[in-house]
């Protein structure tokens, strides 16, 4: 597994987060796509049960990124559902490369659109 800077968390503590999700968590996913990559965000909206609903960032990124650019939110019209599993699943394939929680307005984060 890759170990990237991931917003000050250790491998552990975003591996719990992915177990236990929260609402409002935020995810960076990398997508590798022919030869080049792309990382967006996705922000948690909505638990129930095992299955998870994020929003996804308006903004493609072509590098890794920490946060949200300033022309950047999370569309709230395009909800994405995903399961528990799929999130593990996601995570221990590299694709989720980080994991926010307890954020602040300055990540930009709390932009929906």
């Amino acid at each position: 597994m890759s170990e990237l800077p991931i917003f000050g968390l250790e491998q552990e503590e975003k591996k719990e987060f992915i177990e236990n999700p929260q609402l409002g968590d935020v995810y960076l996913v990398r997508k590798d796509i022919n030869s080049s990559i792309e990382y967006y965000f996705l922000r948690v909206s909505k638990i129930n049960g095992d299955s998870i609903f994020a929003y996804h960032s308006n903004l493609i990124y072509h590098r890794y990124t920490s946060k949200l650019n300033e022309e950047d939110f999370f569309v709230k019209d395009d909800e994405l559902p995903f399961t528990k599993s799929e999130l593990k699943k996601m995570f221990d394939n590299d694709e989720i490369n980080a994991v926010e929680r307890g954020y602040d307005d300055s990540d930009g984060f709390n932009r929906l659109n």
